[in-house]
């Protein structure tokens, strides 16, 4: 009788508004959203939420050098606190496009005309020489002065409405996320003093990087400063996002670290695997997802979850998962996104490390230069369910490796219009999550570094499709094996270095890998006694890989022999029997030894009408190695 009370409780709260939940609901509002009398306010905490993000831009907070106004954002904040909204504040000195507060643009950016003024070299330079409107972060002077914008802001701020403010977020560049901007395809930052220090640290160039590497390519373009180059971005970022986060505690606020969408094929460009290394120094992560990959809408429900999972064993102990509707809007989809929102969101909040959630770009644009207010119905619309089912304890707990190393190097992936380095990682991550005897966590680098702790940890590592890693990395992932870890791949892990040069080597010895021969062609296999056909639809560099075992290892799925008719004879074949003998009995697409597995394939991107049956033979064989243990 207790069990059933408890559990009828359980449903009842479950069934309360966001406002009574204990969790973080944002939404990022714009000044013309004030332009109605309370009608804002009314209709956020009508849908449940209960903070609202702001953007406090230096050129409003300092018009002139030294001379600081608040009235404008006291007075929303003010507003906000009478309905009792709390805020989140970002501190926008990032140099994004300024809207005047009826929404229309302005032509200026955040950055104070008087800075760009008298300070036009304290700016960034793309590799063109074009000057940018992110502030170079090697610069002193420029620090002192954005130092100072920090520190009024945050004290009058904090002493007017601190109790309301969850924290404030550090805005570094035009999308208020802690990475390089960009414009076009240009990276940053190639200013005299970054090509300098680069050229003092190394006694090499700054490399221009203005090439894709694309895994469809026979060779990748091999870059020997490549990791040099990623290390040297990476130690800017940190150390200015460190020291803004400093000025920030001095006032004993939270910092909010905003990081864009990574594992990516922009992350070069942007340097956004810097999230591994910035735990320290951040208190409230907020990853941020617009459902579009620089080239379409991507209707995918489970990259916030991912990402969400990938910041949790970074370090990151707060997490906002943000959904941003602006691509869609302006598509004049957002109708279509809501129910991709409402799942992430929800999928994302089964993470214990997660606090929250912000939605963005609600605004209904009117043209190019003019932007109206939130979308409320569409935010009515949007009922997500914000509370938290309980954490069940799943079987088998296994961490699946994402390397911001090899999505570094594949920058600019679009083989055969799509990052499959990036589809890989997210249909197994799709797969194994939604497994209900599987709990799994997306890893990085950074986790490899102790094999201890990555053993009493995970039972088993998966790799899935990252092809350019370094050296260290590779042997780290050995030496767990060696210490009784699991090791599963589906695809070339390692076959380059992060500098691109090949290895040819996927740790051939430990997956007991002898040889590979590539199949750009579908094929049949045989798996448990039943034919299968293996077809990626044309849309990558190769269908398969057939691999010959080594001695001491089982060969789970036998590659056929080629049809001899093409497709046709295979379709008959199929139809009146007959069909194709075994290729080799040492050949086939799926070895596994005592604590290994390799698939020869990407079972979890098959398509056609086999694509269900390979979905399940990449879990089912996954499982059947943990079975044992």
């Amino acid at each position: 009788m207790k069990t059933i009370f408890a559990l009828v409780c359980w449903i009842l709260l479950s069934t309360t508004a966001w406002a009574k939940s204990s969790l973080v609901s944002t939404i990022t509002l714009m000044p013309w959203d004030f332009a109605g009398p309370e009608v804002v306010e009314t209709e956020l905490t009508k849908a449940g939420f209960n903070h609202v993000t702001l953007y406090i831009s230096w050129t409003d907070v300092e018009p002139e050098p030294g001379q600081f106004r608040f009235e404008k954002f006291d007075a929303m904040i003010d507003r906000l606190k009478t309905s009792g909204l709390s805020v989140i504040l970002l501190l926008d000195f990032g140099g994004r496009k300024y809207f005047n507060d009826d929404g229309s643009k302005s032509g200026k950016t955040v950055l104070p005309a008087w800075y760009i003024n008298q300070h036009p070299n304290t700016l960034m330079r793309d590799f063109s020489g074009n000057i940018t409107f992110q502030i170079n972060l090697f610069d002193a002077a420029a620090r002192k002065l954005v130092d100072r914008f920090i520190d009024n802001s945050v004290r009058h701020l904090s002493q007017r409405h601190g109790q309301s403010i969850l924290g404030f977020a550090i805005g570094l560049q035009e999308e208020h996320e802690i990475k390089f901007g960009q414009e076009g395809y240009r990276w940053r930052d190639y200013s005299e003093k970054s090509k300098a220090a680069f050229q003092s640290r190394h006694g090499q160039p700054l490399p221009v990087l203005n090439y894709n590497n694309e895994i469809g390519q026979v060779r990748p373009h091999p870059e020997p400063m490549l990791t040099a180059h990623r290390l040297f971005r990476e130690a800017q970022l940190r150390d200015a996002t460190c020291h803004y986060a400093d000025v920030i505690r001095q006032h004993r606020q939270q910092v909010v670290g905003y990081f864009g969408e990574t594992l990516t094929s922009h992350d070069a460009i942007y340097a956004t695997g810097i999230v591994e290394e910035l735990a320290d120094c951040i208190d409230i992560a907020v990853i941020d997802f617009n459902f579009y990959d620089g080239y379409s809408l991507q209707p995918s429900p489970y990259t916030l979850p991912l990402l969400a999972s990938y910041l949790a064993s970074s370090g990151y102990g707060k997490i906002l998962v943000g959904a941003y509707a602006e691509k869609w809007m302006q598509a004049g989809k957002a109708a279509a996104l809501l129910p991709y929102i409402r799942k992430t969101i929800e999928t994302s909040l089964k993470n214990p490390a997660v606090i929250g959630f912000e939605i963005g770009g609600l605004q209904k644009p009117i043209s190019e230069t003019r932007s109206a207010g939130v979308d409320f119905s569409a935010l009515q619309r949007l009922r997500i369910n914000a509370t938290r089912a309980p954490i069940l304890a799943k079987r088998h707990k296994i961490g699946i490796f994402a390397s911001k190393s090899n999505f570094y190097f594949w920058h600019g992936e679009r083989s055969h219009n799509r990052n499959i380095h990036q589809d890989a990682l997210i249909q197994a991550y799709a797969l194994l999550s939604e497994h209900p005897d599987i709990d799994a966590a997306v890893i990085g680098e950074r986790n490899l570094r102790d094999v201890a702790q990555l053993l009493r940890s995970f039972q088993a590592i998966l790799v899935p499709h990252q092809a350019a890693l370094p050296e260290s990395v590779k042997q780290q992932l050995k030496a767990y094996w060696a210490a009784g870890g699991i090791l599963i791949q589906d695809l070339r892990l390692g076959e380059f270095r992060d500098d691109g040069y090949p290895t040819n080597d996927w740790l051939h010895e430990v997956f007991g890998i002898q040889s590979v021969q590539w199949q750009r062609q579908a094929g049949t296999f045989v798996y448990q006694a039943q034919l299968i056909e293996l077809d990626l639809g044309g849309r990558a560099y190769a269908n398969h890989a057939v691999l010959e075992a080594r001695p001491g290892f089982q060969l789970m799925a036998n590659a056929m022999a080629p049809w001899p008719g093409g497709r046709l004879d295979r379709l008959r074949r199929r139809v009146f029997g007959n069909p194709p003998a075994v290729a080799a009995p040492n050949q086939g697409l799926i070895l596994r030894g005592k604590r290994s597995l390799v698939f020869g394939c990407l079972p979890q991107l098959a398509e056609g009408a086999s694509a269900p049956m390979w979905r399940q033979i990449f879990t089912q064989e996954i499982l059947a190695l943990l079975a044992p243990r």
